[in-house]
């Protein structure tokens, strides 16, 4: 997170042993979407593809999996736009 003035940077995720990329906004800007994957070598690794799709609150709150699965890799979440999609907070 970084204030539109370019002040006040602070990280909101932090997940031990995993890398997280490809972070999306939902159409609030409340939630984060993001792909997380482990620090070990994998076969989905090496490809750039992650192994969870994760969320987590603006706030750095309520960090949740969305979906995982073994054999199954995960690349760049996106939010489809429209009337009455829009996520907002994740409540704990």
């Amino acid at each position: 997170m970084i204030g539109a003035d370019g002040t006040g940077a602070r990280r909101i995720t932090r997940t031990p042993r995993h890398h997280e990329f490809f972070p999306s906004w939902d159409p609030s800007g409340e939630r984060l979407a993001y792909i997380r994957f482990s620090a070990a070598r994998t076969e989905a690794a090496g490809f750039g593809l992650g192994d969870a799709l994760m969320q987590i609150n603006a706030d750095g709150s309520c960090q949740t999996k969305v979906i995982s699965g073994r054999h199954t890799a995960f690349y760049v979440p996106t939010w489809q736009p429209g009337r009455g999609r829009h996520a907002g907070r994740i409540e704990c």
